[in-house]
């Protein structure tokens, strides 16, 4: 279909301390991950948790790089967005893109001892076990803060000049810091809309389902879910328990229930679009590369520039 664009939210899991077990799997899980790129081909790979040892250490960015660009989502932050948006040069072109660190905009990581009386977690925002190698740029700058919670765009164009937003975020794990979250959130889509008339898809990891949390309160807010809107849609969950935590097999089980209840990956969007299909991949051999499955929605950009 013209226009149609195929577009993939993947929380791949940062999990690449050297010593543990997963880190020692780490090439099959990189091949593994890329071989599914590239069978699926999106036009649009939204990534969470795509940290240092996935860029330089695995063999996902190598063969990933082949077929995508990667947009400037630079933030306040000296280091690579974790949240980054790839693209296909040979269908889209990028008219503005950027970044925005929450640590970096005012949450500031508060450790009281006691995770649920923590109102922005260390944890559960920026501070990451897995420090920057200390030979690496952000290693000698003395970087020890990952990237879990940013928000990063792109405007994109179409062959057309048909256009379009495309955001990727990783919201809290604590459902009570989520609505300064969204709020911050939504208020740069604001800003973003107001430069650029056309449609807006937010992505990532909501660490929430739809009846609670970040998710819920952005369907509050006015998004609506592009599952919703889907022709054809797999009804499951997105995330499933115990990858690259524990052992040398990385032993995975399915993911359970439904996507309503227990899916957290979700692609909603602030106007209704043409969606003919919403998918979560669930492979036997990519339950051990991470403990979410990929989400992927084909959309018809059919009304970039029309007015909400």
């Amino acid at each position: 279909m013209k226009n149609t664009v195929k577009l993939m939210s993947f929380n791949v899991l940062n999990g690449w301390k050297p010593g543990c077990p997963v880190y020692r799997t780490m090439q099959t899980r990189s091949e593994r991950a890329a071989r599914l790129i590239i069978e699926e081909l999106p036009d649009i790979l939204c990534l969470q948790e795509y940290d240092y040892y996935y860029r330089h250490d695995g063999k996902f960015a190598e063969v990933v790089n082949g077929e995508y660009a990667e947009a400037d989502t630079s933030d306040e932050t000296p280091a690579k967005s974790w949240n980054p948006i790839l693209y296909r040069p040979s269908k889209l072109s990028v008219i503005e893109s950027g970044g925005f660190d929450f640590v970096a905009n005012g949450f500031v990581p508060v450790s009281t001892g006691n995770a649920d009386r923590e109102t922005y977690p260390p944890r559960a925002c920026n501070t990451s076990n897995y420090q920057y190698p200390e030979n690496s740029d952000e290693g000698r700058a003395g970087y020890a803060i990952s990237k879990f919670r940013s928000l990063s765009y792109a405007v994109m164009q179409d062959k057309d000049g048909s256009r379009f937003t495309v955001a990727n975020t990783h919201y809290s794990l604590r459902s009570w810091c989520q609505a300064d979250e969204v709020e911050f959130v939504i208020g740069k889509l604001d800003e973003i809309r107001q430069r650029h008339n056309c449609p807006i898809l937010i992505t990532g990891d909501f660490n929430s389902a739809t009846h609670w949390g970040a998710a819920k309160l952005m369907l509050e807010k006015g998004f609506l879910d592009t599952y919703d809107m889907a022709v054809v849609k797999d009804d499951c969950a997105s995330c499933h328990p115990s990858s690259g935590k524990g052992t040398d097999d990385e032993t995975d089980v399915m993911p359970s229930g439904n996507y309503k209840t227990h899916a957290i990956d979700h692609i909603y969007a602030d106007r209704v679009l043409t969606v003919n299909s919403y998918r979560i991949i669930v492979q036997e051999e990519l339950l051990s590369v991470s403990d979410h499955c990929p989400t992927v929605i084909k959309f018809k950009n059919e009304n970039g520039g029309s007015k909400l």
